[in-house]
């Protein structure tokens, strides 16, 4: 018989797991810091001054890659050694990624290229989600996953609402900034990020060191003396049921919807910042300004929303509500697409006059991508607009896919799992920015959201036709159940009825049956 939690276990319990959350707000806020600045930092440090946005593409691709690697090694690494370990390891790589980033600029030359690298090494700390879902699915009951799901993506949202909030707090550091002479350093509104960065690395490396501690519990333990409970636990003792595997259909749909729910993030921090400084002709510190102020807005609104997940789970099934996001996330980037007739003001080579040069030439839309005349302009409003209801459907679908992978798997051990979770956000955050970057440059936002959109319908469609399969795993185990029950009967009725030809006939039906 098992024994019951007491009253400190549980208090330990959850002790560690704010701090793990925590270290997610940690995590999301130092990426999110540096969202609206990356392309000016690009802009700035390339000598040339000609830089395509294809080049924040790369930085992102190298992120994305680092994580996808990083991320088979950390379910391993937690299966066989538990999560403490894994977590310092991960915050160790965040801080020298962010030191990197802040000293690209004073690498000359090679400036670009160190800030794909350090993106890269920050890249390999993002481990750290599939620590932290592996922690939370062997840690909390079917009960309270749900609800330690939507307070995990909580952290997550804030922190990747304060990023840009510190972001905008950095801007009267201005472009230009100070330099260290004696550190060979460029203190300003790009590199400042960085540091604050490995600041906030320091104090998490304290939390984990001091406070965290493993846990692991019955996941089942709320739910004891319920009857599909008992009646999952007696089969799996049973000779025929051992060791049952999950739904292998249903981990790859879940899998999918994850990836497609990454890809549309990923298409919009990606484009966002030069979008807006081709279609608004801002500069680089308003850029910086007011994408920074989007986002923050839009994090603002996407805790909210990751809240409201918690108690609508507890109102409508959790695979209407991610229905609800995939619509809501169409909608939004339906918004984007651009319609009128008037036309981004169109970048050419300075014009000097009267000794000065003309701002307003020097900004906007590069004359050499053919779309910035034929494509109409986009109207801040429902770029707004279309924010707005993305912040609002991208964290149902972030919470409930979570919450149903890690219910699909089970009790069984989910860091390796979890490593393909992740791998296929990864992949999501690589191909995304890749994608984007090469159809925005080439065709314009028209087809680039068109294509985002057509994925999303294509996974919406995947969602209702699988939809019978998303199911917690012990639910799963007793259905399979059923059905070899079922057929076996039915089998063993046929072989001892009098051979008829409507007999027959039901025969032939069931050859092809799994057992």
């Amino acid at each position: 018989m098992e024994m019951k939690e007491s009253r400190e276990e549980y208090r330990k319990r959850w002790r560690s797991f704010r701090i793990l959350c925590v270290t997610m707000f940690f995590d999301s806020l130092s990426f999110s810091i540096v969202i609206s600045s990356m392309w000016p930092y690009l802009q700035k440090i390339d000598a040339t001054k000609s830089i395509s946005p294809i080049y924040l593409g790369w930085a992102n691709i190298a992120f994305q890659l680092a994580g996808i690697c990083i991320d088979f090694i950390m379910g391993f690494w937690v299966n066989k050694r538990g999560s403490t370990e894994p977590l310092i390891a991960s915050m160790v790589l965040f801080g020298v990624g962010s030191f990197l980033y802040g000293y690209s600029q004073s690498m000359g030359s090679y400036g670009v290229m160190t800030v794909i690298i350090s993106r890269a090494i920050i890249g390999f700390s993002t481990g750290i989600d599939v620590i932290a879902r592996s922690v939370v699915a062997q840690s909390t009951s079917l009960k309270e996953r749900t609800c330690a799901m939507a307070q995990m993506s909580i952290a997550q949202g804030a922190g990747f609402s304060f990023g840009p909030a510190i972001q905008l707090a950095l801007i009267p550091l201005g472009d230009k900034g100070t330099y260290i002479e004696f550190l060979r350093l460029h203190l300003n509104l790009y590199t400042a990020p960085a540091f604050a960065s490995i600041f906030i690395a320091c104090l998490n490396l304290a939390l984990l060191v001091g406070w965290y501690e493993e846990c692991k519990i019955n996941i089942y333990k709320d739910y004891d003396e319920h009857v599909d409970i008992m009646e999952y636990k007696d089969l799996i003792k049973s000779e025929e049921m051992k060791n049952p595997r999950w739904d292998v259909c249903a981990v790859v749909v879940t899998l999918f919807l994850y990836f497609t729910g990454q890809s549309a993030f990923a298409f919009q921090e990606t484009i966002l910042a030069p979008l807006a400084m081709y279609e608004f002709a801002w500069t680089k510190e308003e850029t910086a300004l007011w994408v920074g102020l989007m986002f923050f807005i839009a994090g603002i609104i996407a805790v909210a929303m990751f809240a409201l997940t918690e108690c609508l789970e507890k109102r409508i099934n959790d695979r209407s509500i991610l229905m609800i996001g995939f619509l809501v996330l169409i909608v939004g980037f339906t918004c984007y697409l651009p319609w009128g007739n008037s036309y981004p003001l169109l970048k050419t080579n300075p014009v000097t006059k009267n000794g000065s040069v003309s701002i307003a030439s020097i900004v906007g839309c590069p004359e050499d991508l053919s779309w910035c005349s034929t494509t109409p302009k986009l109207h801040l409003p429902q770029i707004m607009f279309g924010m707005i209801l993305l912040s609002i459907g991208y964290p149902f679908v972030m919470v409930i896919t979570t919450t149903i992978y890690s219910k699909i798997v089970g009790p069984n051990p989910q860091g390796i799992l979890q490593s393909w979770f992740a791998a296929s956000g990864g992949l999501a955050r690589t191909s995304g920015p890749a994608l984007v970057s090469y159809l925005f440059v080439t065709y314009g936002p028209r087809w680039t959201f068109l294509s985002i959109i057509f994925i999303l319908l294509f996974a919406l469609t995947i969602l209702v036709f699988s939809y019978h399969k998303l199911i917690p795993y012990h639910i799963y185990i007793i259905q399979k159940k059923k059905s070899i029950v079922h057929v076996l009967t039915n089998r063993d009725r046929l072989l001892t009825c009098s051979v008829t030809s409507s007999c027959l006939d039901e025969l032939e039906s069931l050859k092809s049956e799994p057992v």
